[in-house]
Parts: C-alpha cells; sequence; structure tokens
C-alpha cells in the first residue's frame, strides 16, 4: 500500500513537471481566448474574433473605453463557418488615435433580420505559465491577465 502511495505520488509530481513544461512552450506566443477586454498600446492594434452564426449578413463590433464611453463601432464580414476575425486599429470613430488603456469590446451580428449578441475572442501575449496548486489546472499570464488554458481557442 506505501508503495503504490508513493508510486501514485510520483506520477502525479512527474504529470505536473511535465504539464509545466508543456506550457512554458506557449511563452511569447499570441493566443486567441474568451474575452471582453484588452489593453491598447499608444499606436498598437487589437485583434480579436467572433464566430457569427450560420446566415449572418453582418458582424458589428464596438469598442468602449474604461469609463464605458463608445469609442469606435466598425463593420466585420462575417465568415460562412468558424472564426470571423477582426482587427481593431486603435481609432476612434473621429478618426483620432485612442490613448492607451483598456478597452471593452461587444460584438453582435444581424441573421434573418435578427440582432444577436456574440462572445468576443481577444488575442494576448503570454507572458508565464502557473500552476494552481489546489487544482492543478494550468494558467496562462498573458498581457490581458489571466487565462484559463481551457479558455484558448486559438495558439499564433
Amino acid at each position: 500500500m506505501n508503495n503504490m502511495d508513493s508510486s501514485i505520488s510520483s506520477l502525479s509530481s512527474s504529470m505536473h513537471s511535465s504539464q509545466l513544461l508543456n506550457g512554458t512552450s506557449l511563452i511569447g506566443r499570441q493566443v486567441l481566448a474568451s474575452a471582453t477586454a484588452a489593453g491598447l498600446t499608444a499606436g498598437g492594434t487589437v485583434n480579436g474574433a467572433v464566430v457569427a452564426p450560420a446566415g449572418a449578413t453582418s458582424v458589428t463590433v464596438q469598442v468602449s473605453d474604461a469609463n464605458g464611453q463608445l469609442v469606435r463601432t466598425f463593420q466585420v464580414a462575417p465568415q460562412s463557418s468558424g472564426l470571423t476575425d477582426f482587427t481593431w486599429d486603435g481609432t476612434t470613430n473621429s478618426g483620432a488615435a485612442a490613448p492607451a488603456g483598456t478597452y471593452t469590446f461587444a460584438a453582435g451580428a444581424v441573421s434573418g433580420g435578427t440582432q444577436t449578441s456574440l462572445s468576443t475572442y481577444l488575442q494576448s501575449t503570454v507572458k508565464s505559465v502557473t500552476i494552481d496548486p489546489t487544482t492543478q489546472s494550468l494558467s496562462l499570464n498573458t498581457n490581458s491577465g489571466s487565462l484559463s488554458l481551457s479558455d484558448v481557442v486559438q495558439v499564433n
């Protein structure tokens, strides 16, 4: 019984190390994950995506500042399936450059004459990885905050 307990403990430790080692391969990579907020650097852009419903005729993305003020609204041509990518160029509706900061993204689509809200997926850079000591789950520490590996839908 003691040998079995020791073996299981050793296996658990090995899996923990392997998961952490595999997670380090994501450091420096861009990941696309479910999120509503992202940071904009001066002169930068924010990349994201939505999943448009079948038959969607248009997708609208709205960007708001930290005070909830609408900064930019733009249209994206929906893909027939899968992710519909978008890029916010960091400008306001008036064409001026938006200041660096955190911005919130909301999206909607028109399909069959009905407006539907869409979940947004935003791109961020993985800075480091962490294993939660309680749940043993891998977390990605990005420039937009901490993400669960299970939230990631694309790695670039």
